[in-house]
């Protein structure tokens, strides 16, 4: 009987861990507080490719946007999408999802072809939640050692938001849009 109610306790730790963040693929659930319908204005910059240093995150071209999105309580969400040629995350850590913020970090590491051995990305999304506005702040960061004749490469993205809800309401009135949550889609467009 003790080792069944053990064996239980141990499910529901591990359950609750994954509903915070999920270490293998960097998924959240989202809480209640966060649930509803958001009008979002969105900036993205993105920083020149550099062959020698990384560049510094925020300063290059920006893009702004604005649309309406949808989050609904107990759904589950990734917060950042895999760029091409990449298929899993190789670790993430972070608190996951509060009623009031989210802190996720996720990063991969892989050897590539002859030419770029070593890969690293880094990603990374801070967000904050006070009554009917949120702030997000989201960076991916890739760095590619390469081996002469090749050369390496350094590329960062940084999206900040405000996002301002305007119905507590989640009937799917507004399509979700699950990788405007912090992903860096564009990117990869």
């Amino acid at each position: 009987m003790h080792a069944r109610i053990a064996f239980f306790a141990a499910i529901v730790a591990t359950t609750l861990c994954v509903t915070a963040a999920n270490a293998a693929d960097g998924t959240v659930i989202v809480p209640a507080a966060w649930a509803g319908i958001w009008d979002v204005t969105e900036q993205t910059t993105t920083s020149p490719t550099s062959p020698t240093n990384p560049p510094a995150c925020g300063s290059g071209s920006v893009t702004t946007r604005s649309y309406r999105d949808t989050l609904c309580a107990g759904d589950t969400m990734r917060v950042f999408y895999y760029p091409p040629g990449v298929s899993f995350f190789s670790a993430c850590s972070g608190p996951g999802f509060t009623d009031t913020a989210l802190q996720l970090h996720c990063e991969h590491y892989a050897l590539g072809p002859s030419c770029s051995p070593y890969t690293y990305i880094d990603w990374d999304a801070v967000w904050s939640l006070s009554g009917d506005v949120a702030t997000t702040s989201a960076r991916y960061l890739r760095s590619e050692s390469a081996t002469y004749p090749c050369v390496s490469r350094y590329d960062c993205t940084q999206t900040t938001s405000t996002r301002t809800r305007v119905s507590d309401r989640c009937d799917f009135v507004v399509p979700v849009r699950w990788a405007s949550w912090g992903s860096l889609k564009l990117l990869y467009r």
